[in-house]
């Protein structure tokens, strides 16, 4: 929630507001406008609301508690993990915040492993993979108050296909650890090259034939 700040050159590209202006727009004939992109001229003030319940619900015991628990969970994992991965950005003591930043870098050289390949072997495991490449690229920021069981690699379609060309088996592939067999989320979707979206203008649109025959169907 809030306006977002551009420089100079940028500001003619600002989402322009039929109701009220956003005063990022120059005059029009000099302004190129993306059009109205949120109900609310500076983003969605639904947020206001969302954080106002939380607080109020939580009071201050609650705020406090859960703070404390986010900031444990985090050093706990991190204390865990330091005699494996290098922990970025450690305090004076030694300690995190209710986050922490697992440098994976040194991966990528040793066995071609970048990090998007360790976050969705993890939804495997049921956990959704934490935020990847920032703010440092190359790392994985865990934060234990944001993971969820949700997501995986290796979908239906998948292990049940009729071949298998992996090097590892289908059962240690949908599971990965024993308790799994009974708490198994189900993915629809597999791996997706992330990057070529980005980079490639891919379109969607049906052919025109289709939509011809959807017509007479519709009006047979």
């Amino acid at each position: 929630m809030g306006p977002i700040g551009v420089k100079k050159h940028l500001a003619p590209f600002l989402p322009s507001h039929p109701v009220v202006p956003t005063g990022g727009i120059l005059a029009p004939d000099k302004s190129h406008p993306l059009g109205t992109i949120s109900a609310a001229p500076w983003g969605s003030a639904l947020i206001f609301p969302i954080s106002y319940t939380y607080i109020a619900m939580m009071g201050s015991n609650g705020l406090t508690e859960a703070s404390k628990i986010a900031i444990l969970n985090a050093n706990y994992m991190a204390k865990r993990l330091e005699n494996y991965y290098p922990i970025l950005f450690r305090g004076v003591n030694g300690t995190v915040a209710h986050e922490f930043i697992v440098d994976l870098r040194s991966f990528k050289n040793t066995a071609g492993i970048e990090p998007e390949d360790v976050a969705k072997r993890l939804m495997d495991y049921g956990f959704h993979g934490p935020t990847m490449s920032w703010p440092v690229p190359g790392t994985l920021m865990i934060e234990p108050t944001e993971s969820e069981s949700k997501g995986a690699p290796h979908p239906p379609s998948l292990l049940m296909g009729d071949a298998w060309t992996k090097p590892y088996s289908r059962e240690y592939a949908a599971f990965p650890a024993a308790w799994l067999r009974v708490a198994k989320f189900w993915p629809s979707t597999g791996r997706v090259d992330n990057v070529y979206g980005d980079r490639n203008l891919v379109c969607t649109l049906l052919p025109a034939s289709h939509v011809v025959e959807e017509q007479e169907a519709a009006s047979a």
